[in-house]
Order: structure tokens, then C-alpha cells, then sequence
């Protein structure tokens, strides 16, 4: 067998790029290949065929051979629960635990409610710290947290240098989040770099300070400014430490970094691989080399749906394998049930095991940086660095990312990127599987152990005010419209398809209709079509329903949509739309009675709305 397949190998010929790009345009039956070309959210270019980058150099990550950790949460409001969960995780696969706190901007609702040592001895009683890594994320009261977890650690007599602790300290995140700082820049960071001396003499290792990119990624950023606001984040920290006396080359060691990892998983896999050059980058301008960036990763929080919650369970699992893939050195999964409430211990599991899979099932960390020479990654990976390194300079040439963000100016950023995203989510051009396409209406609902998340928990006002990052889900719109029609009476929300002609005739834009409405929670009805009139205007008054969308060709529509249309109207029909473009026939149909169009590219999420203020009158 092996004969033959070095054989195959060896023999088998490859085209060159001419011969790919006219097997393109062939598929393509003579269009061009650009009409291909895509774009990013960054505004960077995605073409539909790439040459192999014959040098490229692969970056690497986690030592050789070494799989990444797999790092369980810790959210439970209550202690001595959160503790089950860390012994269950740790006996069922897990290498390192994150202890979140209510005062975590990754909280969602829940957390840790206590900030002293005593948090600590109840959670942590049973676990053997050495043996694991623990991280810390108190979000904007990590130094809260981080002295806490000191002062229990000396009173259990633990050897600081025996653990394997990640503090989080990362105000400027925090600032972010919340658009507050107890102080000027130029206070908190001496006090970071105070809080890091005082556990770098107790014997911690760090790392210390984070810069976390979670926020930005949840208010909407693209890649490149999540990983740009993270190198200017990274080098006020640098900064600071080098203002306390702190030596650049212990410094550097102390700062890592959180990238927040999403479905688009060669984005993913890019955004990673351009944040360890960007760093590079700026270590090498100090004078500082062969310091690789110690990486965590968390799955997207704003790619989490409340409505088919399953599909999040492939979600995670592509953006996994990007962080496996890329490097990094840990990484939590959140469980499929995160957007609905607190997970229960199923929704647990699979996260974990969606690490145990990918690493001990399918091996994804015995390669290095794999994607390495591939033209399209690497033509991703210097792009998103290139923007991101754009940004950089720009935020550094406004004084810095605090400066940046109490100047609003990040935050408008963001907030640009973010609505263009909306708007393509509205129309459907970025896709939601099970919430904005292929909605399941008569899905049951998952389990969850607690549905009744609280308000985040913020800090009190402090000296620096900013615009806060507000985090949204991308489903939110279609969910707060599935929400609308589960308020109205049972069968309040439901349209009448009026099938016209053969099935061959309706059928194409009947289900395309189906699959829209639904995504608003408004039902439809199943029929074979109508032949007349009456027939249509009597299975409507039978249905129940008080509007009607008709559903058919072009050529049917030419000759039947009028009259129905007419009398559907006087049947009482509140609303009335039409699937697809009417062409020459809009002023007649308008006049006849359709209240809307429906057809691919329109703001569905606008026309659900009014669906819903057609229902409710």
C-alpha cells in the first residue's frame, strides 16, 4: 500500500495557477474568477485562488508535541457548587481551572460573588494547585482578587513558586469594559506594576497582567482591531513595568494576552498568528527576542444563539480548532447553553469534551503551526497584521489606548465595524444557522440550571469616565423577534402562504418565504397550491391567520396576482406581501394591495418588525 501511494504522489501532476484559474472561470461558465473576490470586515481582500508561499516560516507556539490547556469555568453564584464543578471538571479531563467573577465582563449574568480569601478556601479546598493552573478573572476587580487569592494561598502555607497562577490584571480592559478607571493612566499604572512586584517577591511566576480582548471582540471588532487595541494594551503594560525598574526581559514574560475565537475559523486561525508577529514586532524594537506570547483563547460569546442552541456546539468546535491549530497555549470552550443561562453539568461536559476530542482523539497539536505556507493564511496572517499594526500606530500616536478610549475614539472604531456587521446579519448576508436561516420553530428547550442571569456587576464611578464597549450577541435581533411572537396569543403569530400554481411554480419561494418568516418566530402553513381564487381566499379565512404572503413565479404572477391579491384584501387580510421582485408589475400589485416585497438582500429583521406590528393591530 505504501508503494502505491508514494507512486500516486509522485506521478500525480499539479496545475500550475493558469490551469486552476481557467478550471475556475470554466465552473464559473465564463464569468470572471474576481467575482469570487470577498472582503472582510477589516476591508481586506479574500481571493478565490492562492499560490503556496514556498517561505514561509512556520510561527510557533506551545512547545513540540505539547496540546494546549484545556481550561474549565468556574461561574456559579454559589461556592460550594462552584466546587463540584471544579472537582468534576478535573477528574473528567481538564488541566487548568478560570475562577470567574461576577465583576468579570465574561461573568454573563453570574459568577463568583465573594472577593476574599474565603471564595478561595471554599472552591479551592479539595483541589491540589500544584498540579494544575489556575486562572484568575476578576475583570475590574482583578487586583481585588489577585491580593485575596495571596492572602489565602500564605495562610495555607502554599509555596508561591509551586503554582502555576495566571492573575489577569489587565485595567485597561476594564476601562473598556465598563468606561471607568479608579484613576488617571498615569496612577494605575504604577499601581499595576506595584501589585506585580509585591507577587513576583512572594515567589508567583506570573504571568501577571492581560491584555484581554474579549471586550472589543464582544462590542463587534474585527480581528484587526481586536488585535491591534491588544498590542497598544500590551506596550502600556510593557511601559509600566519599565517605569517601575522592572527588567524588559522578566517584563515581557509577565504580559499575556486573551483573544476571543469565533466560527470564521481561518480569520481565527489568522488573527492569532498576526498577534504573536505584531508582539514580536514590538519586543524586537526593544531590543528583546525569542520571547513567545503566552496566548489564551475563549470561544466567542457574540457568536452564541439562545434559539437551536446545538449548533453552537459546532460553532465551538471550529473555533477550537482554530486555537488549536494557531497555538495557543489554553483555551476555554464555552458550553452550548452560555447565551440561555448558567450551563448545566451536559452543557459541561461537552465543552470539555470538545477539548478531549481535538486533542487526544484527533491529535491537533502534533503539528506545528500547520497552515504555515498555505497562500491563503499567510496572505490573511500579514494582512490582519498590517491593519492591526495601522491601528496601532494610530492609537499610539493619540497617546495610547487609554487615551484612545476615554477619548471615545476606539469606541468609534468599533461601534463603525460593528454596525456594518448588524446590518448584514439583518439582511442575511452573514448567515445565523438555526436563528436567521433554517429556524427551528417548534425547537424544545435546552436545560440550563439557572435562566435568570443578573445585571452586570460595575464599579462605582471613578475618576476616568469612558463610553463603555457594549457587548452584544449577534442573534439578539431575531431573538428578541422570536420573543415578540411567543408573547402574542397561541396562533397570533402565524402568516398564510398563498401557494399559487403547480408545486414546481411555488415551491422554490415558498420555502425561502417558510425559512424567513420563521427566523421571526411567525409560523407558516403547508399546502400543495391553489388553483383559484375562492380556493385561496377560503383556505385563508379557514387558517386562522390575518396576513398572507403570495408565493410563485414570475409568469404565474403575471396573470393570478392581481386578483388574488384583491381578494385576499377584501377577505380582511391585514397585510399582504409577495415573494420576490415585482419588476413591472409594483404599481399594479401596490395599488391591488401588497404591503411589501419580499426578496433576497432586504433588511429582514426591518420587515419582521412591521410583520409584527401587522400582527399586533
Amino acid at each position: 500500500m505504501t508503494n502505491n501511494i508514494t507512486s500516486f504522489t509522485r506521478d500525480f501532476q499539479g496545475g500550475d495557477h493558469a490551469q486552476w484559474a481557467k478550471a475556475v472561470e470554466q465552473a464559473l461558465k465564463g464569468r470572471p474568477m474576481d467575482a469570487l473576490r470577498s472582503a472582510t470586515y477589516d476591508a481586506l481582500s479574500i481571493e478565490p485562488l492562492y499560490d503556496r508561499r514556498t517561505n514561509a516560516t512556520p510561527l510557533a507556539g506551545r512547545a513540540q508535541n505539547t496540546t494546549w490547556q484545556i481550561v474549565q469555568r468556574l461561574d456559579h453564584r454559589h461556592n460550594k457548587d462552584a466546587a463540584t464543578q471544579a472537582l468534576v471538571d478535573l477528574e473528567n479531563g481538564c488541566s487548568a481551572l478560570s475562577l470567574i467573577f461576577a465583576s468579570s465582563p465574561a461573568a454573563y449574568g453570574f459568577g463568583l460573588q465573594d472577593w476574599d480569601a474565603s471564595v478561595f478556601e471554599a472552591v479551592l479546598e479539595d483541589v491540589d494547585l500544584t498540579a494544575i493552573t489556575l486562572h484568575l478573572d476578576g475583570g475590574w476587580n482583578s487586583r481585588r482578587v489577585a491580593e485575596a487569592f495571596s492572602d489565602w494561598a500564605t495562610e495555607r502555607a502554599l509555596d508561591p513558586a509551586s503554582l502555576d497562577v495566571v492573575f489577569n490584571l489587565d485595567p485597561l480592559g476594564a476601562l473598556a469594559a465598563t468606561g471607568t478607571l479608579a484613576a488617571s493612566w498615569d496612577e494605575v499604572g504604577p499601581k499595576l506594576a506595584q501589585t506585580t512586584l509585591s507577587l513576583s517577591d512572594q515567589g508567583y511566576k506570573g504571568p501577571f497582567a492581560v491584555a484581554d480582548g474579549r471586550p472589543y471582540h464582544a462590542a463587534g471588532a474585527s480581528e484587526a482591531q481586536e488585535v491591534g487595541a491588544l498590542l497598544s494594551t500590551g506596550l502600556a503594560y510593557l511601559r509600566a513595568y519599565d517605569a517601575a525598574g522592572i527588567d524588559l526581559n522578566k517584563a515581557a514574560r509577565w504580559i499575556s494576552f486573551t483573544l476571543a475565537l469565533d466560527a470564521d475559523q481561518f480569520a481565527g486561525i489568522s488573527k492569532i498568528r498576526a498577534l504573536k508577529a505584531g508582539w514580536a514586532r514590538i519586543l524586537s524594537a526593544c531590543d528583546l527576542s525569542g520571547i513567545a506570547p503566552r496566548i489564551h483563547g475563549e470561544t466567542s460569546w457574540r457568536m452564541m444563539t439562545r434559539h437551536d442552541p446545538h449548533v453552537n456546539m459546532l460553532r465551538v468546535t471550529t473555533a477550537t480548532f482554530a486555537a488549536a491549530v494557531a497555538g495557543l497555549d489554553s483555551l476555554t470552550v464555552l458550553p452550548f447553553t452560555q447565551a440561555i443561562g448558567l450551563p448545566d453539568a451536559f452543557a459541561r461536559r461537552i465543552a470539555r469534551n470538545t477539548h478531549l476530542i481535538l486533542s487526544a482523539e484527533s491529535n491537533l497539536h502534533k503539528v506545528c503551526d500547520p497552515v504555515a505556507g498555505s497562500g491563503f493564511s499567510e496572505s490573511l496572517t500579514d494582512q490582519i497584521g498590517t491593519a492591526a499594526w495601522t491601528l496601532f500606530q494610530t492609537l499610539e500616536a493619540e497617546g495610547g489606548v487609554a487615551a484612545a478610549l476615554t477619548a471615545g475614539s476606539l469606541q468609534d472604531r468599533v461601534a463603525e465595524t460593528a454596525t456594518v456587521r448588524h446590518q448584514n446579519i439583518a439582511k442575511r448576508k452573514d448567515a445565523l444557522t438555526g436563528v436567521s436561516t433554517f429556524p427551528n420553530i417548534l425547537e424544545q428547550p435546552a436545560s440550563v440550571e439557572d435562566d435568570t442571569p443578573s445585571a452586570p456587576f460595575m464599579p462605582k464611578t471613578g475618576a476616568v469616565e469612558a463610553r463603555p464597549l457594549a457587548p452584544h450577541r449577534l442573534s439578539e435581533p431575531f431573538e428578541a423577534l422570536r420573543d415578540r411572537a411567543e408573547a402574542l396569543d397561541d396562533g397570533g403569530a402565524s402568516i398564510f402562504l398563498a401557494n399559487l400554481g403547480t408545486i414546481a411554480q411555488f415551491t422554490a419561494r415558498a420555502t425561502w418565504i417558510k425559512n424567513l418568516f420563521e427566523a421571526g418566530g411567525i409560523k407558516t402553513n403547508a399546502n400543495d397550491g391553489f388553483d383559484t381564487v375562492d380556493a385561496v381566499v377560503k383556505s385563508f379565512q379557514d387558517s386562522g391567520a390575518s396576513i398572507a404572503c403570495l408565493c410563485s413565479s414570475d409568469a404565474v404572477y403575471e396573470t393570478r396576482a392581481e386578483e388574488t391579491v384583491k381578494a385576499l384584501k377584501a377577505a380582511g387580510a391585514k397585510a399582504l406581501y409577495l415573494a420576490g421582485r415585482p419588476g413591472p408589475l409594483e404599481d399594479t400589485l401596490r395599488q391591488a394591495g401588497i404591503t411589501r416585497f419580499v426578496y433576497a438582500g432586504a433588511d429582514v429583521v426591518s420587515l419582521l418588525n412591521e410583520t409584527h406590528n401587522a400582527l399586533q393591530h
